[in-house]
């Protein structure tokens, strides 16, 4: 029997709590945004890097690829081709047969392309796909795009917990924030992941609203993983070329293809009963 688990939404503490104007122009933008990773200043990227380690200290950071997931899901668009070419031998088609198990085919390899060319961006990026929770950010990249809010901006998180026939399945993550893009939707693993996220977020609310009542902008400078991007002066990147994205296509498409003529071929073959 599936049932979920709703945790306590978080409300961040700082309300509108921010850096005084006259302090924010010195430390940098500090505001949210998002960006290509290669329009990303080189210092930036190096810190970035190195944020994409769940075994850091002062931070919280979990992988949210779900590769597992990527990987059932391509042997299941290859049951309907399994199926075809055993029911190729089995006996002979009758009627529209032919015709449905030709869409059958076709629709298992369009989705296979699909799973298969989102697997193979995420694998080639330079990111991945992580959530990372900062001193002064959060942070989510998805392939070579990273999205990032200073705290202050959340304005809620709620988590719930997906279970399957009593099994943990996996976390829903939901935030909102008052800036940059507005709402954020993150699946990951981790039955204990909500509340490592949300004590990180007490903790880490908890020091910037010190440093900004003690006037320590030397604390938030530091922990500015952003201060050199400035969108307005990101360079405008070339688009890559999608010569092997067509191949891949050609190639899993052909391979479905392959598959039912050979079936159809065994089939025809089959004497009438």
């Amino acid at each position: 029997m599936d049932s979920n688990r709703e945790y306590p939404p978080h409300q961040s503490r700082l309300g509108s709590i921010q850096p005084p104007a006259a302090e924010a122009a010195k430390l940098g933008r500090l505001e949210a945004g998002h960006a290509h990773y290669h329009a990303l200043p080189p210092p930036v990227q190096e810190r970035l890097l190195k944020r994409l380690d769940a075994n850091r200290s002062g931070q919280f950071a979990i992988d949210t690829s779900l590769s597992g997931s990527r990987v059932v899901l391509c042997f299941i668009a290859l049951l309907p081709m399994v199926y075809v070419v055993g029911y190729g031998f089995n006996a002979r088609w009758k009627g529209s047969t032919e015709f449905w198990l030709g869409v059958v085919t076709l629709v298992a390899a369009l989705i296979q392309i699909g799973i298969v060319l989102s697997t193979w961006k995420l694998f080639t990026s330079k990111l991945k796909d992580w959530l990372v929770i900062t001193p002064l950010y959060i942070i989510k990249t998805e392939g070579n795009e990273v999205s990032f809010w200073p705290l202050w901006t959340l304005t809620k998180l709620k988590g719930t917990a997906e279970y399957v026939n009593g099994f943990y399945s996996m976390t829903n993550l939901k935030m909102e924030f008052g800036s940059g893009p507005h709402c954020s939707d993150i699946d990951f693993k981790s039955k204990h992941g909500y509340e490592r996220i949300v004590d990180k977020l007490n903790d880490f609310e908890a020091k910037i609203r010190q440093a900004i009542h003690t006037s320590d902008w030397n604390y938030l400078s530091q922990q500015d993983d952003f201060r050199e991007y400035n969108a307005a002066e990101a360079p405008i990147l070339k688009k890559g070329s999608s010569l092997g994205k067509w191949i891949t296509a050609a190639f899993v498409l052909g391979l479905y293809i392959t598959a039912y003529v050979m079936a159809w071929q065994a089939n025809a073959a089959l004497p009438l009963k």
